[in-house]
C-alpha cells in the first residue's frame, strides 16, 4: 500500500509538470497579475484579518478536523473495536467506499452545476450538514465510547456491523467531497482580487486544526468528538451564510435554483 500510494503521488506530481497550461476565457484566475513570491506572502498576512475571511475561519477549521477524522480517528476507531479485530481488510475496504462516495458525489455535483445557478454554495453546503448529520449520528450510535483512545471489546449504544462501517467511510467520501467544492466555490469569490491568497489563508487555518484534533482525539471520547465536530461545523454554517450574503450583495449574485 505505501509503494502504492508513493508510485499515485509521483504519477500525480508528473501530470502536474507536463499537463498543458491554458486559461479560461474571463475567468477569475486570467485577470490576476502575476506576482513574486514574497509578495503573495505579504497579501496573505494583510488579508488574514478580513473580516469575510474571519467569518470563514469556522468552516475552514472544520476542514481541517474532518479530514484529521476520516484520514485517521475514524480507522482507528474501528480497529480499536474488538469486534472488528480479526477483520484486517476492513480499514481497505473503507478506504475503497470513500473513493467510490467521492467520485459519485464528484459526479453529481458536475451534473447539477450545469443546471443550477451556484449549485456549489448553499446546495452543497446543505449537502454537507445532511450527510455529516447522518454520518456523526451513526458513529456516535455503532461506535464504541472509549475506542478514540483505547482497544475496547465494550459496547456501543447499537451493535455495530460491517456494512454499516463500509457506508460510514461513504459518507466520509460524500463530506469531504461537498467540503472541497463548497470551499473551491466560495473562496475566489471572497477575495476575487487574489483568491491564491484566501487559498492559502484556508490552508493556515486548516493545518493548525487538522494538527491540534490529531491530539485531542486520544484525549477525549467517541461521544466528545462528535460534539466537537458538530459545534465547530454549526459555527461554520453561521459564518457561511453571512458571507454568502456579502457575495451576493457585492456580485449580484441571484439566488440558488434560478438560471
Amino acid at each position: 500500500m505505501t509503494y502504492g500510494s508513493l508510485t499515485v503521488q509521483f504519477l500525480g506530481l508528473l501530470t502536474a509538470i507536463f499537463m498543458p497550461s491554458r486559461e479560461i476565457p474571463n475567468s477569475i484566475f486570467c485577470k490576476i497579475p502575476r506576482t513574486s513570491q514574497s509578495q503573495q506572502i505579504k497579501n496573505m498576512f494583510s488579508s488574514i484579518t478580513k473580516s469575510s475571511l474571519l467569518l470563514l475561519a469556522p468552516l475552514h477549521l472544520f476542514r481541517g478536523m474532518y479530514i484529521a477524522f476520516w484520514l485517521t480517528i475514524y480507522p482507528t476507531t474501528i480497529a480499536f473495536t474488538g469486534q472488528f479485530a480479526k477483520n484486517h481488510n476492513l480499514i481497505g475496504y473503507i478506504c475503497i467506499a470513500f473513493t467510490i462516495g467521492e467520485i459519485a458525489l464528484g459526479f453529481f455535483i458536475s451534473h447539477f452545476s450545469k443546471k443550477v445557478k451556484d449549485f456549489g454554495l448553499w446546495p452543497v453546503f446543505s449537502m454537507v450538514i445532511g450527510s455529516f448529520s447522518l454520518n456523526v449520528l451513526v458513529w456516535v450510535l455503532f461506535t464504541p465510547k472509549l475506542s478514540s483512545i483505547q482497544p475496547t471489546n465494550d459496547p456501543a449504544i447499537f451493535e455495530n456491523c460491517i456494512p454499516i462501517v463500509i457506508a460510514m467511510g461513504a459518507l466520509n467520501g460524500i463530506v469531504d467531497g461537498c467540503l472541497n467544492n463548497v470551499i473551491m466555490v466560495i473562496l475566489p469569490k471572497v477575495l476575487p482580487s487574489n483568491p491564491a491568497v484566501s487559498f492559502s489563508i484556508s490552508k493556515f487555518y486548516q493545518s493548525i486544526a487538522s494538527a491540534t484534533f490529531y491530539f485531542v482525539s486520544s484525549l477525549l471520547t467517541v461521544h466528545q468528538l462528535g460534539a466537537l465536530l458538530t459545534f465547530t461545523l454549526a459555527t461554520a454554517a453561521v459564518g457561511f451564510s453571512i458571507v454568502v450574503k456579502r457575495v451576493k450583495a457585492a456580485h449580484q449574485i441571484a439566488p440558488e435554483g434560478k438560471k
